[in-house]
């Protein structure tokens, strides 16, 4: 980090403090990760690399996310999707669609939980998205144990439910935004 702010190289200081940001959460110092991602959040942006700022505000979503700040944790997720939708990235539009069952799960509403917990699997199916980082892993634990919890026939329903939907209605139901003024953003 200091060799790339003393040359200027924007994208190799936000490369370093995503880096550092992943070892402050692993740590459990999830203050300090949100402070390092955020900095890496601005580096990415001072160069224009989006891909990169979709995958930092998805990693800050789940940092946010296990610092209990459901709402902002939400809102970091939303925007990571719309980052990763404006790049076409499939697998970070999984990513922070199974984000956002999680934010649902926590904020006591495991029935939307399940419905789009259910959409980004078959979203993650279809397109052949793999999540391997811990923080998912560990996360997805969480939200299969919160929808065991639903009445069996519920859970059904709310799967069901979220297995029929196409990417693009998962998309309006988990950010709450009706797919025609999700047209109007873009």
């Amino acid at each position: 980090l200091e060799i790339q702010e003393r040359i200027g190289d924007y994208e190799g200081m936000g490369v370093a403090l995503s880096g550092m940001a992943q070892l402050a959460m692993g740590a459990g110092d999830l203050d300090e990760s949100l402070e390092l991602y955020e900095r890496a959040k601005e580096a990415m942006v001072t160069v224009g690399d989006r891909p990169e700022v979709a995958r930092i505000m998805d990693e800050m979503a789940w940092c946010t996310l296990a610092a209990s700040q459901v709402d902002r944790a939400r809102g970091l997720f939303v925007g990571s999707l719309q980052a990763h939708d404006s790049v076409a990235s499939t697998r970070g539009m999984g990513l922070a669609l199974f984000g956002l069952s999680a934010v649902e799960v926590a904020a006591g509403r495991a029935d939307r939980g399940a419905v789009i917990a259910a959409a980004a699997e078959v979203f993650a199916e279809a397109e052949g998205v793999v999540v391997t980082y811990p923080w998912v892993t560990a996360a997805k634990e969480e939200v299969s144990a919160a929808l065991l919890g639903l009445p069996p026939a519920e859970l059904e329903r709310c799967t069901q439910e979220g297995r029929r939907m196409s990417v693009q209605e998962a998309v309006a139901y988990a950010t709450g935004v009706p797919l025609e003024e999700r047209a109007a953003l873009a």
